[in-house]
């Protein structure tokens, strides 16, 4: 039994004091860590996200027909969007403007609003692309409220009959009142806000389209170039709490490194053991071979003289060793180590000897 026990003492790993307080700190320190890791793996995160109810479009688009006058060129009163058009022939034209706020959501809107639309006389200068506004003069067409119908959209549309030459004439008569001629812009504008409310949240949008119609006198022939589609899209939204659990592999990467320092220090306590007298005098020769084993001379035979200084430790003898200029000697015993833990340096007439006996 004695020797059961005696083999299983030896079976254990050697550490000395120094690896044992690191081993125990290290272990300490996973634990703690590993532990504050928990408490955080297990903390639920509480976050805010935003949840959409209600969105909606609103846009704005324009259809137009070229009415001309009695004549024997064209067989129809009309012309259609795209073409060329005489300015002598035409008539009037008829410009139809078209509003529409469109949406859906998992809560009913009430939407509303107003619109102007106005016909509007620009002059100008431009100077290195900079336009520089010498009057506006705006001719109210019309104003009204935008209504929602049942599934909360809203559907304007409003046909004007524009007569170019009634335009042409109030441009020349601003002309002759300032005395001078500009550069000129005219425009039928539809513009207005609409107002969409879900619950107790109200948003409030412009919009503003404008349909240009050319006024230059000089040219017999003109275009209409149609703007693009006015178009802008939105949302109502909700803010909720939003509750996550903790993931499961965060709570594993925590426990993780509690479970390797409790081996780690039952390890030590139970598969590891303090060095013996001649366990400890090895490890310490293997520590200076290590660490000073650049700066030995190893040599097969010490020779032995009578004038001897003992030295205290090492650092004395490597001091030594540089003030003379002379190699540590150092002679290894059958398991590699100094032999009698015996480091000397030689000078002529004298031996610096620093003993570690075992």
């Amino acid at each position: 039994m004695e020797k059961k026990t005696n083999s299983l003492f030896k079976k254990k790993m050697i550490f000395d004091k120094r690896r044992r307080i690191i081993s125990f700190a290290s272990s300490a320190l996973l634990i703690i860590g590993g532990i504050a890791a928990t408490f955080f793996a297990m903390k639920k995160e509480v976050t805010t996200a935003e949840n959409t109810i209600y969105s909606y479009d609103i846009t704005a688009d324009s259809e137009y027909k070229v009415h001309l006058r009695e004549n024997g060129v064209y067989e129809s009163e009309t012309l259609e969007e795209g073409g060329m058009y005489p300015r002598k022939l035409t008539d009037h034209i008829e410009l139809l403007l078209k509003l529409n706020l469109t949406g859906q959501g998992q809560a009913a809107a009430v939407v509303g609003g107003n619109y102007n639309v106005n016909a509007v006389l620009e002059g100008f200068y431009t100077r290195d692309n900079d336009k520089r506004t010498i009057y506006q003069k705006k001719y109210p067409l019309k104003e009204g409220e935008l209504v929602g119908d049942e599934g909360g959209n809203i559907h304007l549309e409003e046909s004007f009959n524009i007569s170019p030459d009634e335009y042409t004439g109030y441009m020349t008569a601003i002309e002759e009142e300032l005395g001078g001629n500009t550069e000129k812009s005219f425009y039928i504008s539809l513009s207005g806000q609409c107002n969409i409310k879900v619950g107790d949240d109200e948003q409030t949008k412009d919009f503003s389209y404008n349909v240009v119609i050319p006024l230059d006198l000089a040219n017999s022939f003109y275009s209409i170039e149609k703007p693009s589609e006015f178009k802008e899209s939105d949302s109502v939204t909700e803010s909720r709490v939003v509750v996550i659990d903790p993931k499961p592999y965060m709570l594993i990467l925590g426990i993780l490194p509690i479970l390797i320092g409790v081996l780690l220090g039952l390890f030590v306590i139970f598969a590891s053991r303090l060095p013996s007298e001649d366990e400890r005098w090895i490890l310490k020769m293997k520590r200076l071979l290590r660490r000073y084993g650049s700066r030995l001379v190893y040599v097969e035979q010490i020779e032995e003289r009578e004038i001897t200084c003992k030295v205290k430790d090492m650092s004395s003898l490597l001091a030594i060793s540089e003030e003379l200029h002379q190699p540590i000697l150092c002679k290894l015993n059958g398991e590699e180590l100094p032999d009698d833990g015996r480091f000397i340096v030689q000078d002529r007439n004298s031996v610096f000897l620093l003993h570690i006996p075992r």
